[in-house]
């Protein structure tokens, strides 16, 4: 069985992890935070976090979040999500925006950014997974993107701000990224250095 914390916005973060190393977390969801369900970037330092089959969705902002407010520093390294959910949320369902080998294993990202203007909240936040600058070796694999209404459904992106570097060794591989808003053309978009992708659908 599984667990769900829901804020209703009145916390920012639904689970804040606050620089806490080696845990595990399996089955616990979260729905309706402020900004994000799922939390690694407010307190950097976090390592070696596992969260498993859990589900973050209709939050502010993100589902799932790794990498700190200031551009290039990182928020957590070795934060593994399995078999996790993110939807309806109005921006990234996983955004990964720094540190090292960070990433999804057999996730599933959908709804994203979906109806933001109806909803008033119109930002350039893409709606699927997005792989952020700083980021070493980070990864998505074997995971589900679908159903992604704002920009790329997959985006190794890369803010051009002083002393800022390009995400490095991303590795994109065995995920179906499909039925998504964007064009084909830019369903996936890489600007970071050295990208892997391979067996994506």
């Amino acid at each position: 069985s599984s667990h769900t914390i829901e804020t209703s916005g009145a916390r920012l973060q639904g689970i804040d992890f606050n620089g806490k190393s080696y845990i595990n977390v399996d089955s616990i969801n979260t729905t309706k935070a402020g900004q994000t369900g799922y939390e690694f970037g407010i307190t950097p330092g976090s390592n070696t976090v596992t969260v498993s089959h859990a589900a973050s969705s209709w939050n502010g902002q993100r589902g799932f979040r790794v990498g700190n407010w200031v551009y290039g520093k990182p928020g957590g390294d070795n934060i593994t999500f399995i078999d996790c959910a993110s939807s309806d949320n109005l921006s990234e369902a996983f955004w990964i925006g720094g540190g090292f080998n960070n990433g999804c294993i057999r996730c599933n990202a959908f709804n994203g950014a979906k109806d933001n203007l109806t909803k008033g909240y119109d930002t350039a936040d893409i709606g699927g997974i997005l792989i952020g600058s700083a980021a070493v070796n980070n990864f998505v694999k074997d995971s589900y993107v679908h159903d992604i209404y704002k920009g790329p459904a997959l985006l190794v992106e890369h803010e051009n701000h002083t002393n800022v570097t390009k995400p490095l060794g991303t590795i994109i591989s065995d995920n179906i990224i499909v039925q998504n808003v964007a064009t084909v053309f830019t369903t996936v978009e890489d600007q970071g250095q050295g990208s892997t992708y391979y067996r994506n659908i």
